[in-house]
């Protein structure tokens, strides 16, 4: 947040000399009451000569702000502005609120400080001042005031942002293979699209939290081996400053082959000119298990009465899931079909002056259900199912069937079912948890809540160590990076990497170092394993494309502006083009940085784009004639930019655009002319269309008011002529009656 101090100085030498002409009137007043020759009259009227100009200058500071948008130069009304008292200099805590208005169809607001006859230059008063336009970033500065008596006028502009994104810091899937039929689940952290510079003040008014928040979405689509989308899901977050929010989708699949799912952000935000989209993508496999998938399966509703057994005419069959909704209306036999794919479905069945009959089923064959409504010339009741786990955590997609009708559990835990009076057996499950069951006589409404067991199976854990060396030397490799079933670690300085916890099972692993020859294998593990390994270095055959990553390798912190370093070579001379991707998971996904650059070994890259993490770096070669892509990666390193102390002014940047730090190279302050001094800066780092320069004021050190220059402002000088007029009506009206 920015940072304005005023301070207003009064010539104290003014004043003092005021006072002593004060008490030299008052010794002349008394001697000429003791001798008679002054009125009442004439007493009251040198007394309120002295008195106003006492009373005028003790008003508090009067400061007049108006607004405008910056890139327009334009007025800007409706403007939100509030003050606070502070507790302290930089406004951690506040006191009180001292004004909230709103500038409505002005673009200007005009108010008094409270006066303080013992603030002073060493005892100040501080104040918290905001400033909030929807669809602008906000404003917030801390004001510093002591003594009275002066007029302040500010222009304040009012700025969006040109380009914005929300960064994904990660993007994770529940399994890399699954068999058709089974859930697959993805979850991402998204960031904000807004940061906190961290200036104060740092107190931030309740109920203003959405003006420091931006709204993201994220989409998921998952696509097939041929690119097309087979599934799409948006969630739409308002992220506050400086966090993050953590977005989930889910999908079943219904036919097996090769998956990308593909998670995109977009900053939907007005604050924003635009948003740049960021994209990670994780790819799966399908499996058919075995399954004999058929393309199509018929299911026959029978309708009747349950009273009269009559068949029922023009009932509703609804029948869906995430993927596909079907309907159909029974006819004059009560009889409707739905033609659906093989996949688990909800269904309900409902008509006019009948209880609504909702069940789940899994169509996989041709079927008939056979259901009988109940007319609503009965009392019905609602009996309402709570499912948790056994740490009240609510339980989705939980089947509960109870009496004839069954139904799944929504995100809370909830299922609802209307029936008449009667007595039903109930039960609850899910997969992977126990089956509760019970029964309910209903004559009233009600709530039963069930707590479904997690099914545990134990499993003995081993410990698989691979050991990595050079074949030639023996030597042992440090930094070789060992993927292991889904997961990527590295050898220490000995060439070991110790796996613990490691269930039994057949796991495949691969193991790579820069300039040798990767090696693949599989092991069973029933027991502790150790897996020696030896590397032969990588030899350049004749046509081989080879890409050396020469920075970052792996440990060092980088941050502002770094140079990427490869060596990229092909023994024909063929043209190569260069990607560089970033993974925040150590290579289980990658996020492009930059794509189809040119081969000269060199990449300026702007950490400040990114969130401060731990990073893996990759340069991949693109051989065009020889169609073939060679990657070479980096071991891990860190991201670590501070924050920007100096901002100026503001209180909020965006992610993604580095004009929030620029290098200002300024020139000499001109001279002193009328209490005013200016200045001419030149940012050294222009970003995304940002000014180039500013012109910076200052008011002089014998100015009355030091103003930060950090924003455009508009000197109001303290006027002392009023001053000297009346001190010479106050000495000619003296010297006239000491003439008389």
């Amino acid at each position: 947040m920015g940072l304005k101090v005023v301070l207003v100085e009064i010539l104290e030498e003014e004043v003092l000399a005021v006072q002593a002409e004060v008490r030299l009137v008052e010794e002349v007043m008394a001697e000429e009451m003791m001798q008679g020759k002054m009125n009442r009259n004439l007493i009251l009227i040198i007394a309120l000569i002295f008195v106003l100009p006492i009373v005028l200058a003790l008003t508090g500071v009067i400061q007049t702000d108006k607004f405008y948008e910056t890139a327009t130069g334009n007025s800007l009304t409706g403007i939100r502005t509030l003050l606070y008292s502070c507790t302290d200099t930089d406004c951690n805590s506040v006191k009180s609120l001292i004004f909230d208005e709103n500038s409505g169809t002005s673009n200007q607001i005009a108010f008094e400080y409270p006066y303080n006859p013992s603030s002073t230059s060493a005892n100040r008063d501080y104040y918290a001042h905001y400033f909030y336009k929807s669809c602008y970033l906000p404003k917030a500065y801390i004001e510093d005031i002591w003594s009275y008596g002066a007029s302040l006028n500010y222009d304040y502009y009012f700025d969006k942002k040109n380009s914005c994104n929300s960064t994904i810091n990660s993007f994770t899937s529940s399994e890399s293979s699954i068999d058709i039929e089974e859930r697959i689940d993805f979850e991402a952290d998204i960031q904000s699209a807004l940061l906190d510079v961290e200036n104060p003040p740092f107190y931030i008014p309740a109920g203003f939290e959405n003006y420091y928040s931006a709204d993201s979405k994220a989409t998921l689509e998952i696509l097939d081996s041929s690119n097309n989308i087979v599934y799409a899901n948006t969630e739409e977050k308002s992220i506050f400053m400086d966090t993050s929010e953590e977005v989930n989708f889910f999908w079943v699949p219904t036919a097996e082959g090769n998956y990308t799912a593909r998670l995109t952000t977009d900053v939907t935000d007005c604050v924003c000119l635009q948003s740049v989209e960021q994209v990670q993508e994780i790819e799966f496999e399908v499996l058919s298990n075995g399954i004999v998938q058929e393309e199509n399966y018929t299911l026959t509703f029978n309708i009747t009465d349950a009273e009269t057994g009559l068949p029922l005419e023009s009932a509703n069959i609804l029948v869906h899931n995430n993927f596909n909704t079907y309907s159909a209306l029974t006819n004059s036999q009560g009889i409707a079909t739905a033609v659906v794919e093989k996949s688990l479905y909800l269904y309900s069945i409902s008509l006019g002056n009948y209880l609504t009959f909702s069940g789940v089923l899994f169509a996989g064959q041709d079927m008939t259900i056979n259901v009988e409504l109940v007319p609503e010339n009965q009392e019905t009741y609602t009996i309402h199912f709570i499912i948790a786990d056994e740490n009240n955590e609510p339980i989705e997609n939980a089947l509960v069937v109870f009496g004839e009708q069954s139904g799944l559990t929504d995100e809370e835990g909830n299922v609802i079912f209307e029936v008449i009076e009667g007595s039903y057996n109930w039960a609850a499950s899910r997969s992977d948890y126990e089956i509760e069951t019970g029964a309910v006589s209903l004559t009233e409404n009600k709530t039963i809540t069930i707590s479904l067991k997690k099914i545990l199976i134990a499993e003995e854990n081993y410990t698989v160590t691979f050991i990595v060396n050079d074949c030639d030397t023996n030597q042992s490799l440090e930094n070789a990076t060992v993927i292991f079933d889904s997961l990527q670690e590295y050898t220490d300085y000995d060439g070991k990497l110790i796996l613990e916890g490691v269930v039994k099972g057949i796991y495949g692993w691969e193991v790579l170092k820069s300039s040798y020859d990767s090696k693949t294998g599989t092991i069973s593990v029933d027991s502790d394993k150790n897996v020696n390994i030896c590397l032969k270095e990588s030899v350049i055959e004749e046509g081989a494309t080879n890409v050396l990553l020469g920075f970052p390798k792996g440990g060092e912190i980088l941050k502002e502006t770094e140079t990427i370093l490869w060596n990229a070579t092909n023994s024909l001379g063929h043209i190569l083009l260069i990607r560089i991707d970033y993974s925040l998971d150590k290579g289980l996904s990658w996020s492009n940085i930059s794509d189809n650059e040119v081969n000269d070994g060199v990449f300026n890259w702007d950490t400040r784009n990114y969130k401060n993490d731990n990073y893996v770096l990759r340069v991949c070669v693109n051989d065009t004639l020889g169609n073939k892509i060679v990657c070479n990666q980096s071991n891990e390193f860190s991201i670590n930019n501070e924050k920007d102390k100096k901002n100026n002014g503001g209180g909020i940047v965006m992610l993604g655009d580095n004009s929030y730090q620029p290098s200002w190279d300024c020139g000499s302050w001109s001279d002193c002319v009328d209490n005013f001094q200016t200045r001419l800066c030149k940012n050294l780092n222009d970003y995304n269309g940002e000014e180039l320069e500013r012109l910076e004021s200052r008011f002089c050190e014998d100015s009355i008011i030091n103003l930060s220059a950090t924003k455009l402002e508009e000197k109001s000088k303290f006027n002392l002529l009023w001053l000297t007029i009346l001190i010479g009506i106050i000495l000619l009206a003296v010297l006239i009656y000491l003439l008389k």
